[in-house]
């Protein structure tokens, strides 16, 4: 059995164990890598030198706080979703905008201003200034935003790309089920 050591005692013996901990730890899930890289992180930190009582206490707590990560990781997301839109000036954006909440698509647009966009198009290196227009939306309705966009925008390939909302104020997330059109589910009983 490897030496664990106290503060004045050797490391001879952790070292060799640390040196078989590598070629184990490939084995592991990355969770449980996780983990492990946060036993070692923290007991190197008390003072380099962790006894035995310190390092139970720090896998106790190292191991709570990994099932936290996995139960936060596991959670699902919620069915609101940003879609992020550029566009080339203000009359565009005003435009997509008012449209997009009109119809219900989105519950609201931000319009971000200052974006200088770097792209390859038609095989020649482009940069432009445009807007991004911040959309937030509900998950059933991002194919009609995007057919949407495709039809009013002025550019002949416009961007628009989608993110999950994780987490949020829940009367935020509310408010954006109340301004949005959800479709409705057909009733199953007849």
């Amino acid at each position: 059995q490897p030496k664990t050591g106290g503060r004045e005692g050797s490391t001879s013996g952790r070292a060799s164990t640390l040196m078989d901990f590598e070629f184990d730890i490939k084995k592991k899930s990355l969770t449980t890598q996780i983990v492990i890289i946060g036993l070692i992180v923290a007991g190197s930190l008390y003072l380099c030198y962790p006894t035995e009582d310190s390092m139970r206490s720090y896998s106790r707590t190292w191991l709570r706080s990994g099932r936290r990560a996995i139960a936060t990781a596991s959670k699902s997301p919620t069915p609101f979703r940003v879609a992020w839109i550029t566009v080339p000036d203000r009359t565009a954006a005003q435009k997509l905008s008012e449209g997009l909440v009109v119809e219900n698509l989105a519950a609201c647009v931000n319009t971000i201003p200052g974006l200088s966009s770097t792209y390859r198009w038609k095989d020649k290196i482009e940069t432009d200034q445009e807007l991004l227009l911040m959309v937030k939306t509900h998950e059933s309705l991002v194919e009609q935003l995007i057919e949407y966009v495709e039809k009013h925008h002025p550019y002949e390939s416009p961007e628009v790309i989608t993110t999950s909302i994780e987490e949020g104020r829940k009367d935020y997330l509310d408010w954006i089920s109340e301004n949005v059109k959800i479709p409705t589910k057909p009733s199953s009983s007849q």
